[in-house]
């Protein structure tokens, strides 16, 4: 085998004009040149000019060179970029200078087209005198490794900015990897996660479903689109859907899972309102018929309270509770005619005495509220008129007054206020002592259907007030406890009436 090395000299056994060059012939420099040469990777040494001392099979084959037209040249006299060259040799020089180790990358593309990427290692070679005698290189192809590594990376951006939070966690359940969509889904951050157990952020009536989806990625299972429920770092409850899958190793052992969960709050809040607004169209379809019914019933009950009044006309109490049943039963009959959410009402607005109104409910209501020991207390600092139809009006203060009254089974105070809020509004003011209302269910009072009273609500109360009084550009607003000292409090507002009709 030829081989070459030293600072200066000539080429053994191959024709150079190149002067300078010193032969090293000695067993210890063959041994070494052999072993480059049974390098699989690229291998070779320079001398302190740049210049190759020797380049083993690999790299020729890579330049498609032979090895007389290797020696003696620099990188700039090869088949290399410009930039390239000048790098390369700048960093030999640098090792020459400085005695210490250089390692590096960088891309090439060979004479045949093909470009790949390499990392390559400069080392000094000492010489007797202890200075730098030679620089020994070797250089091997890591294209498959950057391309896993660019891979890795754009699969690390994709997780990164996707809308979905993305989590890994070990098959104890504690977590390995947070993306940004998971901070700002649950609040907390990587730094806060990672290292810690999923069931952070899982209710603690939930913490089986975490060992079910375990014991599932252990049998190598996936899930896909598993809807439940997970907490936020403030204690707020989010809906999620979920897709879990297991996480392999090399050998195709489960090691881990990953999870992707997506916020599904919104859509599920419009499923909650789609079944609301059929139960609310199913309830129209219904009370048109129960109106159609009960209409007939009322006409005949009209007609015997005309001949009652008309047989007690000598008893002036018995004619007032006539004349209250009469009032009553029109009011059930422009309920029906509503249709219990429909309000198409014929019937004209007007000015309003509320506080005749408020006498009127709760004389209606007196053998009940006298029954359960119920004191009342009525204050009106104000008999302004409100613009409003009385049916209606008289509907929304029966609901309210109803409801306290049922709040309080075994007696208390119902206060009731009517007042001025300011210069364009009247106030009500509806408050009783009764048994409150749970802080979760008190954000739900006013939803359709929603009824803290068992069996005995309808849940259509409260929502179908809210909706008249939003009709008159009224407002209505409720706070409640069911701790200590207990209670709900109602206060609606409705603008003032002009006074041209008050009644």
């Amino acid at each position: 085998m030829t081989t070459f090395m030293g600072r200066t000299g000539s080429v053994n056994g191959i024709a150079s004009n190149r002067p300078n060059f010193t032969v090293l012939d000695t067993e210890q420099q063959l041994r070494v040149f052999k072993a480059l040469s049974s390098i699989i990777d690229f291998a070779y040494t320079f001398d302190s000019r740049c210049r190759f001392l020797y380049a083993n099979q690999a790299l020729l084959d890579l330049l498609g060179l032979p090895l007389n037209e290797i020696v003696g040249k620099t990188f700039q006299e090869l088949p290399y970029p410009y930039e390239l060259a000048v790098r390369l040799e700048s960093q030999i020089r640098q090792v020459f200078e400085t005695g210490k180790k250089l390692v590096d990358e960088t891309t090439y593309t060979n004479p045949a087209g093909m470009t790949g990427y390499y990392e390559y290692i400069f080392n000094p070679v000492f010489g007797d005198d202890g200075e730098v005698e030679i620089v020994a290189g070797s250089t091997r192809e890591v294209t498959h490794r950057k391309l896993n590594e660019q891979m890795q990376g754009q699969l690390a951006a994709i997780v990164d900015s996707s809308d979905d939070a993305i989590v890994s966690k070990d098959l104890n359940g504690i977590v390995a990897s947070w993306n940004c969509a998971a901070e700002r889904f649950f609040g907390y951050t990587a730094a806060e996660m990672v290292g810690t157990s999923i069931l952070r952020i899982i209710p603690v009536d939930l913490h089986h479903e975490e060992s079910l989806i375990l014991a599932k990625i252990r049998n190598g299972e996936r899930m896909d689109h598993y809807e439940t429920t997970r907490l936020r770092k403030n204690g707020e409850t989010i809906e999620v859907s979920l897709t879990v899958s297991p996480i392999r190793n090399s050998a195709g052992v489960v090691v881990g899972t990953s999870k992707i969960a997506r916020d599904i709050s919104g859509r599920k809040q419009m499923e909650r309102l789609l079944m609301q607004a059929e139960k609310i169209a199913t309830m129209g379809r219904m009370a048109a018929t129960i109106a159609h019914e009960v209409n007939n019933p009322l006409e005949s009950i009209t007609n015997l309270i005309y001949l009652a009044r008309a047989r007690t006309v000598d008893n002036p109490e018995v004619m007032e509770y006539l004349n209250t049943a009469e009032r009553e039963v029109e009011r059930v009959s422009h309920i029906t005619r509503q249709t219990l959410g429909y309000f198409r009402d014929t019937t004209a607005h007007g000015d309003v005495s509320c506080h005749t109104l408020i006498k009127e409910v709760l004389r209606v209501y007196y053998s009940k509220i006298e029954a359960r020991n119920i004191v009342v207390d009525t204050v009106f600092d104000t008999v302004r008129p409100v613009h409003a139809s009385k049916g209606e009006l008289m509907q929304i203060l029966s609901n309210l007054i109803a409801n306290s009254i049922d709040a309080m089974p075994t007696g208390g105070r119902l206060h009731v206020r009517v007042s001025e809020q300011d210069a364009a509004h009247i106030k009500i003011t509806v408050e009783d002592e009764g048994i409150g209302i749970a802080p979760e269910n008190l954000p739900r009072v006013f939803e359709p259907f929603f009824t803290t009273k068992g069996n005995l609500g309808t849940g259509i109360g409260l929502w179908v007030s809210k909706k008249l009084i939003e009709k008159h550009h009224g407002e209505i607003s409720i706070c409640s406890r069911d701790a200590q000292y207990r209670g709900t409090c109602i206060c609606m507002s409705l603008p003032f009436g002009d006074g041209s009709s008050a009644m």
